[in-house]
């Protein structure tokens, strides 16, 4: 089981991939690919990602398949959030690596991604209240 935030991996996906397309491909400056619905790296897809996370047969992983992307990117905030056990952390390391992170070379893009995500996060906290306040008020 895992034990991840809900509005934390949905303050990421909204930062990833606002408009949720599952088939979208950003190629990045160093030629490697965000793909998919989560925006894995196709740096680390093959060689970390899924051997690391996918517990089914390899040629059966799909990253166009929201589900399989789902789960690697959930196995994988899962285990930034070990490893650093840092919320800022764990959200810079999801952009621009853990390796980056721990050395402290955090590119300009990534601090803005920071910025983003948490206030994506703030507002999915603060509709979270809301909605449990009027549950409460309305039994």
């Amino acid at each position: 089981e895992m034990d991840i935030d809900a509005n934390l991996a949905l303050a990421i996906l909204k930062a990833e991939n606002p408009e949720l397309r599952w088939h979208h491909v950003n190629v990045n400056t160093n030629k490697t690919a965000d793909i998919g619905l989560w925006q894995l790296n196709s740096r680390y897809l093959w060689t970390d990602f899924v051997p690391r996370y996918w517990t089914n047969d390899r040629e059966m992983f799909n990253p166009y398949n929201w589900r399989h992307s789902t789960y690697i990117a959930m196995r994988h905030l899962q285990y930034l959030q070990i490893m650093l056990a840092n919320f800022n952390k764990v959200i810079l390391a999801y952009n621009c690596g853990i390796n980056k992170v721990r050395k402290g070379k955090i590119p300009e893009s990534s601090k803005e991604y920071l910025k983003y995500v948490k206030k994506q996060y703030r507002k999915l906290q603060q509709q979270q209240r809301q909605r449990q306040l009027e549950l409460a008020s309305n039994p």
